[in-house]
């Protein structure tokens, strides 16, 4: 038998996405760790804080993502055990939403089988098995009083309207479990809240050029042609169904790009619950339905329409 082509592999992986079950799929699939670059992966060592600095197409927030995803899930080698209480922080509620929840590579892109749920009345994000991401504005520092966390995740915070108090509060919260830990990613910029958390004892600094993730980066960056931070081929375009229906498809539509479809309407979610309890992420995967929402994608709102 001919070995298939790219457009033929990646056709016949669509078709099998429509007939296995999530679990199947998620327990065939490679785990990150084994997929990626070592740039985006986690430094060794006993860090409290790690910051990944990149340029713009290196990829930091895929690897914000798919970092957020094994702590939830308690994913060896990256976590020990599954962390319940996560924090995810952004410029605007917006920018958390549609870039590290809803983007291109954000968490729900980024999840094999069973995705989490976007409750949008709760300003949360909840997976399969229990585990909680909570979202936070810069502009509301307050909002991070009283809460607790294992884990979080802050992007592009030299961007934050009140970074120091931001910053500041989430360091009081990082209190639950044995090891907290969080990550922190950005392009480089030259603010003193930055060179303080690199001077910091806890801190690990890592760099990920734009270069070395080229020929993965959007069309957009020199050099770039579109993918993500893989070592395989990335998909060829208009490869599988031309409709792209599959529900990573939706996923990634849904999402746009960092500036996408705004605050507002249920079609920008990666998916819709009505509330309930959530377990402290010991549980088993599933458990959790997926509701999608609408189409998305309409134009981008200004900053103050977020």
């Amino acid at each position: 038998m001919a070995p298939l082509t790219e457009t033929e592999f990646w056709g016949e992986l669509d078709a099998l996405t429509q007939v296995y079950p999530g679990p199947v799929l998620a327990g065939a699939s490679p785990v990150w760790a084994s997929l990626a670059r070592p740039a985006p992966l986690p430094p060794p060592g006993d860090w409290r804080q790690w910051l990944l600095i990149g340029g713009r197409g290196s990829g930091k927030t895929r690897a914000g993502a798919e970092w957020v995803r094994a702590m939830a899930a308690g994913a060896w080698p990256i976590a020990r055990r599954p962390h319940g209480r996560i924090a995810l922080i952004a410029e605007t509620l917006g920018d958390a939403r549609e870039v590290m929840i809803a983007g291109e590579s954000g968490i729900v892109a980024a999840s094999v089988g069973p995705r989490p749920v976007y409750e949008v009345s709760r300003r949360r994000l909840v997976f399969p098995n229990g585990a909680i991401a909570q979202l936070f504005s810069s502009d509301d520092p307050e909002a991070l009083r009283g809460d607790q966390f294992d884990a979080a995740w802050g992007d592009e915070f030299p961007k934050w309207v009140h970074g120091e108090a931001c910053f500041g509060n989430l360091q009081f919260g990082l209190r639950l479990g044995t090891r907290p830990r969080a990550l922190f990613t950005t392009t480089p910029r030259p603010i003193p809240l930055l060179k303080r958390l690199i001077a910091e004892a806890g801190t690990v600094t890592t760099h990920m050029p734009t270069a070395e993730n080229a020929t993965k980066s959007g069309a957009g960056i020199p050099g770039g042609d579109g993918g993500a931070l893989w070592r395989v081929a990335p998909r060829p375009a208009g490869a599988g169904r031309a409709d792209a229906g599959g529900a990573r498809g939706r996923a990634v539509r849904r999402g746009g790009d960092r500036r996408g479809a705004g605050a507002g309407g249920a079609g920008t979610a990666p998916g819709v619950r009505g509330g309930g309890s959530a377990g402290d992420g010991d549980g088993a995967l599933g458990g959790l339905r997926h509701h999608r929402g609408g189409q998305g994608g309409g134009p981008s709102r200004p900053r103050s329409a977020r």
